[in-house]
């Protein structure tokens, strides 16, 4: 559920690729 959250955030918000990073850990 986290990846999918995850992939949501940065397809709405690929400027913040931070979350991205963050998510991938």
């Amino acid at each position: 559920m986290e990846n999918r959250i995850c992939k949501l955030f940065g397809i709405e918000h690929p400027i913040i690729q931070a979350g991205m990073i963050w998510c991938s850990g």
